[in-house]
Order: C-alpha cells, then sequence, then structure tokens
C-alpha cells in the first residue's frame, strides 16, 4: 500500500509545501509500519 502512495506523494511535492510533504511521508511510514 506504501507503493501505491508514492507517486500521490511526489506529486504533493511539487504542489505543496515541505510541511505537507513531510506529513504524507510520515503518514506513509505509519501506514508500512503496522
Amino acid at each position: 500500500m506504501a507503493v501505491d502512495k508514492l507517486p500521490d506523494a511526489l506529486a504533493r511535492f511539487e504542489s505543496n509545501s515541505r510541511l505537507n510533504i513531510l506529513k504524507v511521508v510520515l503518514d506513509i511510514i505509519m501506514m508500512s509500519d503496522s
């Protein structure tokens, strides 16, 4: 599931601030951890 989120995270990185991408990355980490 984390792999499916990668394209979305990359898209957000270009359009949103670094704080938002950091939140997305943390969300991905939480998903792959559990």
